[in-house]
């Protein structure tokens, strides 16, 4: 049981193991939509972890933790809230000078720039999101690469920049992570929204079939 286990290791497993962890119940919740249980879980775990000894290993296993607690408060709609956790995530791993671990958003600048974008502050989104692919191409990573291309394509699209959307969203679907159906469904809902901006329905109505087909 996932649950008891994270209960289990928050009391009594070391902070080095708790990321490994966190990042399976980051997703048990997630596509679950049990938001509120992962927000209480994490802060619960934050509290947890400060009270041990500091170290590199305390402060890394923190920072795993803070960008998760980032996206469940994003999507509860506690935005400030959302963007002191990211910040806090992005600050502890500039302090450590080690980039994000594996993992397709477990980049912070990912819900700052998201968080950013949501306010309409899509320049700072752009940076954010420019500033997070080029690391993950500076340390090949491919589902951050995927990822950051996603973000850029959406930023695009609420700029009116079709153009650079178009791009950011081929450039998504040409790196999509293998056997990731619900990053392929997004993907093509993202192209389908590109063409349903220029006018190509037709183009629009085959690629949101392709999602919705994809899903259900």
């Amino acid at each position: 049981n996932v649950r008891t286990a994270w209960r289990w290791a928050i009391d009594r497993a070391e902070p080095a193991d708790l990321e490994p962890l966190a990042t399976v119940l980051m997703n048990f919740l997630w596509y679950r939509s049990r938001y509120r249980e992962a927000r209480d879980s994490f802060q619960d775990a934050i509290l947890h972890v400060q009270k041990r000894p500091i170290s590199s290993q305390r402060d890394h296993s923190l920072a795993v933790i803070y960008n998760y607690l980032a996206w469940h408060l994003m999507v509860l709609g506690e935005m400030e809230a959302s963007d002191e956790a990211a910040q806090q995530s992005n600050d502890l791993y500039e302090r450590l000078s080690v980039p994000p671990i594996e993992g397709i958003d477990t980049d912070p600048r990912f819900a700052l720039g998201t968080n950013a974008r949501l306010r309409g502050e899509y320049s700072e989104a752009r940076i954010l999101a420019k500033a997070a692919l080029a690391d993950s191409i500076d340390r090949p990573h491919l589902q951050k690469q995927h990822f950051a291309h996603r973000t850029l394509c959406e930023i695009s699209l609420d700029m009116g920049d079709l153009v650079q959307a178009e791009a950011h969203a081929r450039q998504a679907y040409h790196l999509l992570p293998q056997d990731d159906q619900w990053s392929a469904s997004y993907v093509h809902e993202l192209i389908a929204s590109v063409a349903t901006e220029r006018g190509e329905y037709e183009t629009a109505e085959r690629h949101f079939k392709i999602s919705y087909d994809i899903r259900h």
